[in-house]
C-alpha cells in the first residue's frame, strides 16, 4: 500500500490528483489538495526554496493547510519580489512570517494563528 506503482498501474493520476511521500499521511496516498505544506526552515528563511518545506513543496493558491510552526531554524521571509499564495494559512504560537517591503502574500483562504 506503500508502493507508487501500486496505484499508477491501475491508473492514479500522482501528477495531478494523488501524491505518495514518507512525510505525509504515514506513507500511503493522500489527495493533493488536503495534504499540508509544513515549513521546516531547515535551510534558510526563503519562503520560495523548496528544501524549507516539508515534501519539496512550495505552496500555492491550491495549497490548502500552510503552517508555519515554532521551533524551527529559520522562520520564512517572502522577500522583496516575492508573490508568495497558499489557501489556508496558520502560524504557530510564538513562529514568526516576515513580509518584507515589496513582498506579497495572498490567503485564498482562512488564516489563523497570532
Amino acid at each position: 500500500m506503500k508502493t507508487a506503482t501500486t496505484f499508477t498501474n491501475a491508473g492514479w493520476d500522482f501528477n495531478n490528483i494523488w501524491g505518495m511521500h514518507n512525510d505525509i499521511n504515514s506513507g500511503y496516498p493522500y489527495l493533493l489538495w488536503e495534504a499540508p505544506f509544513t515549513w521546516t526552515g531547515s535551510v534558510s528563511s526563503v519562503w520560495n526554496l523548496q528544501d524549507n518545506w516539508r515534501a519539496s513543496v512550495i505552496p500555492d493558491s491550491t495549497a490548502r493547510n500552510v503552517i508555519i510552526s515554532t521551533g524551527v531554524t529559520h522562520y520564512p521571509v517572502i522577500s522583496a519580489g516575492t508573490n508568495a499564495n497558499c489557501s489556508n494559512l496558520t502560524i504557530g504560537s510564538g513562529a514568526i512570517l516576515t513580509i518584507d517591503a515589496n513582498g506579497s502574500l495572498k490567503v485564498f483562504g482562512t488564516n489563523g494563528g497570532n
